[in-house]
């Protein structure tokens, strides 16, 4: 749930939309996959616990992978999901998660004419779901 909320907003970004379409793709990069495209990976989740239990507070991270031809296109999916993301809340009918810190981010030069160019944004969070 909290993995659709986030792909929701990255593509109601016009820069990230006009790239990828809804080349969002969830969990680990598939064997083969169209590109451009992102790739979106929750890598770790803790409930919160307090003296009566479990609570509806989790802290998560995830790995935003984005993948093209060229340098210029994965800049442009990197910086625009900062933009979308890094400092900023979601807010929908099924889930509170945010403020998102970037915790990394890194650019992966192809290394054989057959590479795609790759960058990747890790990011942390808490978040609730509603309802």
């Amino acid at each position: 749930m909290i993995e659709q909320a986030i792909g929701e907003a990255l593509l109601a970004q016009e820069d990230i939309a006009s790239i990828v379409g809804d080349r969002i793709i969830l969990g680990g990069m598939p064997e083969e996959f169209p590109y451009p495209c992102i790739i979106m990976l929750l890598v770790s989740e803790r409930a919160w616990q307090v003296n009566q239990g479990r609570t509806n507070q989790r802290d998560a991270v995830v790995r935003l992978d984005f993948y093209g031809d060229d340098y210029a296109t994965v800049r442009t999916l990197l910086e625009a999901a900062r933009s979308v993301l890094v400092s900023e809340v979601i807010d929908t009918s099924k889930v509170f998660a945010g403020p998102f810190i970037e915790e990394n981010a890194t650019f992966l030069a192809p290394q054989d004419p057959d590479e795609l160019w790759h960058s990747v944004l890790d990011l942390s969070f808490t978040y609730s779901l509603k309802g």
